[in-house]
């Protein structure tokens, strides 16, 4: 057992009388889960940030209790592990799975030392715990996000690469075809020339499409309102999809944010397309003095939300949301079956 006579930290330092005092004060006072066990791996001390981290209502319920048993790593068979395996990493601090007392495990940032009597002998081993389950969470959804990312980019690769060879390139070779043989013979061949270039229009008109997909002339040219109107004319109502559309924009936006509206309207009416079997949406975007309200509706067939906002929703949404969180945004999005769907995006913004 280890002795409070004998408990100091891992350095040249005799702790007596008071000094042992403030030691035990300011580890109980610390922030830090802290516990300390003999040679065997039995936990002999806990401080008050251990109880609460770990969720035990009382230091008896661990006291006693071998310490290596806190971890669910098959790595650990005994305390003495965790401090091996933080040296063999060659580092101060290393992540475990840990068990809460009811069971459940989430993931702590162990650091290790070991205790000494006065005489320099080791007696015992002590731990500080940091819980680290929220920032391991947000790392699983940015590699989730990362992964759903880099999954969307090389689609929209394939998706550019065929439109270029099933649309432009066969549009171009057509074009060639038709004035080699009005090269080759003039008289015989003369409307040849005339077809040629109706062909290099059309691929001049096909690649103007696919740069406007990445980045619309419209927009840039006309601005966020008119590319709406637009996309909503030649994408909605070219699928006997209504629209109607109220745009109040008091200032002239920032360009980046354009692009970023414009993008989740474009999804949102895809989406709509894809899925709403709907026959008319509504689009609302009003700017109110530092704030953008953007709300689009449809009268289709609707989806229940619990289940788009579980693990497999559809990316067309995925991306929206994180459109409007890159943005500091807030989105409320509610559905009734069979009688459509309605998504609310608010905007904190700077005038452009």
């Amino acid at each position: 057992m280890v002795k409070d006579s004998e408990i100091h930290e891992d350095l040249d330092i005799k702790y007596t009388g008071r000094d042992r005092s403030v030691l035990y004060d300011a580890m109980n006072s610390s922030i830090n889960a802290l516990i300390i066990a003999d040679m065997e791996g039995i936990i002999e001390y806990v401080n008050p940030s251990f109880l609460r981290m770990f969720e035990y209502d009382n230091k008896n319920d661990v006291l006693g209790k071998l310490a290596g048993d806190l971890f669910v790593d098959g790595k650990v068979k005994s305390f003495s592990d965790v401090e091996e395996i933080i040296d063999r990493e060659e580092g101060y601090t290393e992540e475990f799975l840990a068990h809460r007392m009811d069971g459940s495990t989430f993931y702590v940032e162990v650091s290790s030392s070991t205790v000494k009597d006065e005489k320099g002998n080791a007696v015992g081993r002590m731990a500080s715990f940091i819980d680290i389950s929220e920032r391991k969470a947000t790392e699983d959804r940015n590699r989730k996000l990362f992964i759903e990312l880099n999954r969307s980019q090389e689609q929209e690769r394939q998706r550019i690469a065929q439109d270029l060879h099933d649309g432009i390139a066969q549009t171009i070779h057509a074009a060639k075809l038709n004035l080699i043989a009005f090269q080759k013979n003039p008289d015989k061949f003369k409307d040849r020339f005339k077809i040629g270039i109706e062909f290099i229009d059309k691929a001049s008109q096909e690649l103007r499409e696919v740069c406007d997909d990445l980045y619309p002339s419209i927009l840039k040219d006309y601005g966020l309102k008119s590319a709406i109107q637009w996309y909503a004319r030649n994408y909605l109502e070219i699928n006997k999809i209504s629209s109607t559309l109220d745009i109040s924009l008091e200032d002239t936006l920032d360009k980046d944010l354009e692009v970023h509206l414009f993008r989740i309207i474009k999804e949102a009416f895809s989406n709509i397309i894809r899925h709403a079997r709907c026959t008319g949406t509504t689009l609302a975007l009003i700017q109110k003095k530092d704030s953008i309200l953007l709300k689009i509706s449809d009268n289709g067939r609707g989806f229940d939300v619990k289940k788009i906002d579980s693990e497999k929703q559809g990316f067309g949404l995925f991306s929206i949301k994180q459109r409007v969180k890159d943005l500091n945004g807030d989105l409320v999005l509610s559905s009734v079956r069979g009688k459509g769907t309605e998504i609310t995006i608010r905007l904190k913004v700077q005038n452009g």
